[in-house]
């Protein structure tokens, strides 16, 4: 038995502050197995394929009442994206829209695949809502100690309970990924929907719980969608539920090489190269966060493979992933990758601050160029936890501890659990003189998923 929960901080474009917590306690062998299935053997392909099969639905898939819901959810994707959602009018006015489409495709063509798409639209709306509101939230200042870990940096705001337990049976009835026996455990089942409550419906996240109640709805009503399987691994990302999200993304991986393996063209309508190349990113990225820097290094190694190494974000997870793993042994390789980064894409901030503070630890580099650097780092990025974190580093070392604490307490704030980054907060507020037992109990928590 392992314990992990969440407490929600709340969370940005750059990914947000949910933190793990021991409140919650369950079989990590039946929530595995239940609800995001086992995890993919890589070598047993072929054994998974049946499960993606394309279902056969009815002919009325082809009337006219559907190609006029296709007509109108295609043209309003097509606007949509064109806008780029610049605002929270635009997004608002999109998610009404598609929530029109959907009542429409209800009443007039009961229609499971419509409705599953629709559904996977207004999810993916729901979070970019989520995440531009999350953005103005996230530049209020915190003012004390008290509001650096815990789930009320805002005051006067109440949790949002409202998951419902009927469309989790459902959902556990209708898909063949969900064991059978878990349904016949009426415990299990209410312990299974407490978690998704006690975890997703805390302060603020009421948009959140709509996306994800919104994926589950268009996985329920189609199953080949492979954009609902990943926008829930990001969701759970965000909050740092590593042990969802993780096989979730492997999931959806293997879904991929299934569909390839298969070589049927219906089922490259749902499942899409784009998809496999976004979830091992997504998935290296949880890899790094929880301090498997082997895994993150090879995904960030094979991901890049496939850009030709031209993806400067990429680039500069990679290097903080070798030099994590060992700084001795691969400094070479991550300065490498980061003056690439930083020559294909000399606005982006992160890349700056880790190659100062690589630099840093070799004692033959002037000071002044490590400052330089990290002064870069500053100017082209706002509030970027990776940023916070390597500048508070040099910070600490330099005996600055408060600027060091306040640049780490940010960093918190702003991105999921990330174990080196707890690590490095826990040191600071040793050195500040206040206890950091709460942190190691994080660490703790993410520890057991390595």
């Amino acid at each position: 038995m392992i314990a992990l929960s969440v407490v929600g901080d709340g969370h940005g474009s750059s990914p947000g502050g949910f933190h793990p917590d021991h409140s919650v306690s369950y079989s990590l062998d039946s929530l595995a197995s239940s609800f995001i299935g086992n995890e993919i053997n890589e070598t047993d392909e072929s054994k998974k394929i049946n499960k993606y099969e394309l279902p056969s639905y009815s002919s009325s898939i082809h009337d006219n009442s559907f190609s006029k819901i296709e007509s109108f959810t295609n043209r309003m994707k097509k606007n949509f994206h064109k806008k780029k959602a610049k605002n929270q009018i635009d997004l608002i006015k999109s998610i009404e829209s598609y929530e029109k489409a959907l009542e429409f495709c209800l009443k007039t063509n009961d229609n499971a695949s419509a409705a599953g798409k629709l559904h996977v639209y207004i999810g993916n709306l729901y979070m970019k809502r989520y995440l531009e509101r999350f953005q103005k939230a996230s530049q209020r200042k915190w003012n004390n100690l008290e509001d650096l870990g815990l789930n009320r940096p805002f005051k006067n705001e109440s949790p949002e309970k409202e998951y419902c337990v009927e469309e989790i049976i459902t959902l556990i009835s209708d898909r063949s990924f969900i064991m059978n026996q878990f349904i016949s455990y009426e415990k299990d089942l209410l312990l299974f929907s407490e978690t998704l409550s006690n975890t997703i419906t805390l302060e603020r996240n009421e948009l959140a719980y709509t996306a994800l109640h919104h994926y589950l709805k268009g996985l329920s009503n189609f199953p080949l969608n492979i954009n609902s399987y990943l926008g829930m691994a990001k969701l759970f990302s965000l909050y740092g539920m590593y042990f969802y999200s993780i096989p979730l993304f492997k999931r959806c991986i293997d879904m991929v090489r299934a569909c390839r393996k298969k070589k049927n063209p219906k089922l490259f309508k749902f499942i899409t190269e784009e998809s496999y190349t976004s979830a091992s990113e997504e998935l290296a990225k949880c890899y790094l966060n929880i301090g498997n820097y082997k895994n993150s290094v090879y995904l960030f190694k094979k991901a890049l493979s496939k850009k030709e190494f031209k993806d400067s974000s990429l680039l500069g997870y990679l290097a903080i992933s070798l030099f994590e793993l060992n700084p001795t042994k691969n400094r070479a390789e991550s300065l490498h990758c980061l003056k690439l980064a930083i020559t294909n894409s000399p606005d982006l901030g992160f890349p700056y601050a880790c190659l100062a503070f690589i630099n840093y630890e070799i004692p033959e580099q002037p000071k002044d160029d490590i400052l330089d650097l990290f002064i870069s780092s500053l100017e082209k990025s706002t509030n970027d936890p990776i940023v916070n974190h390597y500048y508070s580093k040099y910070l600490m070392n330099e005996k600055r501890f408060d600027k060091a604490f306040n640049l780490l307490r940010d960093a918190y704030m702003n991105s999921p659990p990330n174990i080196e980054l707890y690590i490095s907060l826990s040191k600071s507020l040793e050195l500040i003189g206040q206890s950091s037992s709460f942190l190691q109990e994080k660490i703790k928590s993410i520890q057991v998923l390595t």
